[in-house]
């Protein structure tokens, strides 16, 4: 998900810090990140709870994920 990614690097923060603020694990964080896992419902309530400023519609917008392991 660019767009998660992108406010992430706005905000400075590692992908280990953005974790710990919205309270889930790493791993998990990072699958959201990179679109292997569809963002929860209490995933976007938390990232509205944290910062408010960010438009939660970039969770509702279809990105897919290329696999780019067989070029």
């Amino acid at each position: 998900m660019e767009k998660l990614k992108k406010i992430r690097e706005e905000l400075g923060f590692t992908m280990d810090e953005m974790a710990e603020k919205l309270g889930m694990s790493t791993s998990m964080y990072d699958k959201i990140e990179y679109g292997y896992r569809v963002p929860s419902r209490n995933f976007v309530s938390q990232m509205k709870k944290i910062f408010p400023y960010i438009d939660a519609n970039i969770f509702f917008e279809n990105e897919v994920h290329e696999d780019k392991t067989e070029e």
